[in-house]
């Protein structure tokens, strides 16, 4: 199969002044390390709209690795990605990262993880009220509006691995995708091309891989490829086009 002939639609969310979702995810932020366990708390009392995909926590793993770069240019690169339709800063300094955004709120808490027996209310409520703007309905797109992102691991000597992504990529840039790169191991890299506008990642490894945040990933290894190029390269192609639809689960 040509490249040119693959598919090259998926169904999207619209977003204000963003390119379009492949998820509504509601994300919680915490500005401080010790509010991860606590919030994963209080999300776990809260009942989901059924037209949200789902509700997350930045874990410790993470916000670690946020805290070590750019805290700021992470925290609100991650918030503004398109896959998020309601983010939640929560913590000292938690309204000062919200303010950038539209579809953002922010609450001050003890940055210890103390919280007081009320606080579960006004988070839920903070929640439904991110909720109750999110667009609900999915239209298509081209893949010319597709912020994507690969990350190849530097360990890969598979050259059928390698032809793939190569030929995926030529077939995004085809349809005037933008992509981003990365390489090396680990969510560090996937995060940071999150936080860049990536609304789906492909991973290529040889190992075991630690999933991102925020956005969905796709994973392919060797083990993957096992059939020619042309017909691996469309398959990759498809699951990519699927998962933006919302046929794939978002990182949990």
């Amino acid at each position: 199969m040509r490249e040119s002939a693959l598919p090259d639609k998926f169904m999207g969310f619209r977003r204000d002044g963003r390119p379009p979702g492949v998820r509504n995810d509601l994300w919680v932020f915490p500005t401080r390390p010790g509010l991860c366990g606590p919030l994963r708390e209080l999300c776990g009392g809260y009942h989901v709209p059924y037209w949200v995909d789902g509700l997350y926590v930045l874990d410790e793993a993470s916000l670690g690795f946020v805290s070590g770069h750019d805290d700021v240019g992470l925290l609100t690169g991650l918030a503004s990605n398109p896959s998020v339709c309601g983010a939640l800063f929560v913590g000292p300094g938690g309204d000062g990262y919200a303010k950038a955004f539209t579809h953002a709120r922010g609450m001050d808490m003890d940055g210890s993880g103390r919280i007081d027996e009320g606080a579960a209310k006004p988070f839920w409520a903070v929640l439904d009220e991110l909720a109750a703007g999110v667009t609900r309905t999915r239209v298509s797109f081209g893949l010319s509006v597709m912020r994507a992102g690969i990350v190849m691991d530097p360990a890969i000597s598979d050259s059928r691995l390698k032809a793939v992504i190569s030929g995926f990529e030529r077939w995004l840039a085809s349809g005037g995708a933008r992509v981003g790169h990365a390489s090396g191991i680990g969510a560090g890299r996937a995060l940071a091309l999150a936080a860049s506008g990536a609304q789906i990642i492909v991973h290529a490894t040889e190992s075991a891989d630690a999933r991102p945040c925020t956005v969905p990933l796709i994973t392919l290894r060797p083990s993957d490829v096992r059939e020619a190029p042309k017909k691996a390269l469309a398959s990759l192609a498809l699951r990519f086009l699927r998962t933006a639809s919302g046929e794939a689960l978002a990182p949990s």
